[in-house]
């Protein structure tokens, strides 16, 4: 399925250019420059495939820092939320809905 997607992403120019304009409208000041449990940002497409990639490929972990800055969730929402993939940015809502 991630191939799927990345092959979808890297062949069609609109979707190559929404993807990577998503993520060009993430700030790169603080708070933005790490998640919240410190983890690096996920700044592009090729970054979140890879945690996507561990997601399906790692049995989730448990930790009383995540837990305590509430990075406790579905792993999949926790890198739209963190990376702020889903506050409301105008890329995000074209690039989301396609079919």
């Amino acid at each position: 399925m991630i191939k799927e997607f990345k092959e979808l992403v890297e062949n069609n120019a609109r979707i190559y250019l929404l993807v990577n304009a998503m993520f060009k409208e993430i700030p790169t000041k603080k708070p933005y420059t790490n998640d919240p449990a410190g983890h690096k940002q996920v700044r592009d497409y090729q970054h979140m495939l890879e945690l996507f990639h561990h997601l399906m490929t790692t049995a989730p972990s448990w930790n009383d820092r995540e837990y305590s800055v509430s990075m406790v969730g579905t792993p999949f929402n926790a890198i739209q939320c963190h990376s702020r993939l889903a506050h409301g940015h105008t890329e995000r809502f074209c690039f989301l809905p396609e079919p």
